[in-house]
């Protein structure tokens, strides 16, 4: 007989931060699987999937990402296996998805998708029972010109529900965890529109309805299984294998004081522990050093620039 467990409860202590890297392996292909029964002291084994891709999340701070000026709420930016970043804000009462940088064109021209409104992706405390819904969006204009019109604007409107049904047990192939479930429906609305010579046209519009089950542990710092369904079939499952560590780029900075007679002492300031130091002083002169003197020997007005870097 399984031992009780003890239900779970998540807070913002539990959330994604800044240099975790979260390992992820998903069966394209689940055979045998069985959303399970909602309700309290389940147990839910998945234990017989299997690992056919291999992903990884990594929580960056958002002056690391493309675009984030256009997300200044933004306390985490999440590096997603497509090569797109997703922004988000965490407080005590939950997180919230504020959009998304993409590189449509694959060219590293970032467009940003700026929700509005906000998706609630998690409220806190999460615990069995907890439930919210609500709406999110975006309207994304983009150039028309290989389509023959001025633009393409695509509008996007998302009805989402959340429930979390159970609690107990979850059994993957890589652990046993205490976890919540939760039954997510979203209905999504997207339409399409033309720009042509002043006046939007409509080109195409769509419904679609998904219902997604993840359930959440600590371990995982939120989703620890999510399985894809449509009807009866489950099309997909990943989830959590191991919660690893970003080595973050040296975030920039120093500080400068003038000892007189030309002298100027710099010192460096940046985060995330670099391990090298390369200074252009504007004056044609550089240094290595962390923190170096350096004589001017003109009066002017210099543009100093400090390169750092770890692994």
């Amino acid at each position: 007989m399984l031992p009780t467990q003890a239900q779970i409860v998540l807070t913002v202590a539990d959330a994604p931060a800044i240099g975790d890297a979260l390992n992820y392996a998903t069966d394209t292909l689940p055979q045998n699987v069985s959303i399970g029964q909602p309700g309290a002291n389940q147990t839910w084994d998945f234990s017989n999937l299997q690992a056919h891709l291999f992903s990884t999340i990594e929580v960056l701070d958002p002056a690391q990402a493309p675009n984030s000026e256009d997300f200044p709420t933004a306390t985490f930016v999440q590096a997603l296996p497509d090569g797109s970043y997703g922004y988000a804000a965490v407080t005590s009462a939950g997180i919230n998805a504020l959009g998304a940088s993409l590189d449509f064109f694959g060219d590293d021209s970032f467009v940003s998708i700026i929700f509005n409104p906000e998706q609630v992706f998690a409220t806190f405390p999460t615990t069995f029972g907890t439930t919210f819904s609500g709406t999110y969006g975006f309207s994304l204009t983009l150039d028309g010109s290989e389509f023959d019109v001025d633009s393409i604007r695509i509008q996007t409107e998302v009805a989402q529900n959340v429930e979390t049904d159970g609690y107990g047990t979850l059994i993957t192939p890589d652990g046993s965890y205490g976890a919540l479930r939760q039954r997510i429906e979203a209905v999504t609305e997207t339409s399409a529109f033309a720009l042509f010579f002043g006046t939007w046209f409509p080109l195409d519009s769509a419904t679609d309805t998904t219902i997604t089950y993840q359930w959440l542990t600590a371990e995982a710092k939120g989703q620890a299984l999510t399985l894809e369904v449509v009807g009866d079939t489950i099309f997909s499952a990943t989830w959590f294998q191991s919660l690893g560590t970003v080595i973050q780029a040296p975030v920039v900075n120093f500080t400068h004081q003038s000892l007189g007679g030309g002298e100027v002492q710099f010192s460096d300031q940046s985060s995330n522990n670099p391990t090298e130091w390369s200074w252009n002083f504007g004056d044609g002169n550089n240094s290595t050093l962390q923190n170096p003197a350096h004589t001017y020997t003109a009066s002017g007005t210099y543009e100093v620039c400090l390169t750092a870097t770890n692994a």
